[in-house]
């Protein structure tokens, strides 16, 4: 193999994986759209298409904070409402805990070990997080 064929292969890897990262980064975010529809427009503090503005590269690490408060805040009002029992802001802790794992990830990566345990971290936290949302949404629904 010659080293033209090695970086084909290494930009063809890095392609398709940006291409997967990418469509389930959008299935996370449909997730989310789900989850304030099921909520009424009263109890919204977030329009549901405001969700997609996650996808500017650099603005989603702040946005993606105030995404994951403004979902716990409307969770609570909407279950409030429905007189549901539910823990105290629900979806806050995993949802800020990824967001700012996610925002800050940048500065540690370059970190040989520290980087992949934190990815590890974040992946764990983010999956944690999206089968909460899927669970309020499913019980809203």
């Amino acid at each position: 193999m010659s080293e033209n064929d090695i970086g084909a292969i290494v930009v063809g890897f890095l392609i398709i994986f940006f291409i997967g990262s990418l469509i389930v980064l959008i299935f996370f975010l449909l997730s989310l759209q789900k989850n304030l529809n099921a909520i009424s427009e009263s109890n919204r503090t977030m329009n549901p298409p405001m969700v997609w503005l996650n996808l500017i590269p650099l603005f989603n690490w702040g946005w993606m904070i105030y995404t994951a408060i403004k979902i716990s805040e409307s969770l609570e009002k909407e279950l409030t409402a429905r007189d549901i029992s539910f823990d105290a802001k629900p979806a806050y802790a995993l949802g800020l805990t990824f967001s700012i794992m996610n925002a800050t990830g940048i500065l540690w990566s370059w970190i040989p070990i520290l980087g992949l345990l934190i990815a590890i971290g974040l992946l764990v936290v983010w999956i944690m997080y999206w089968v909460q949302i899927s669970k309020f949404t499913k019980q809203l629904a």
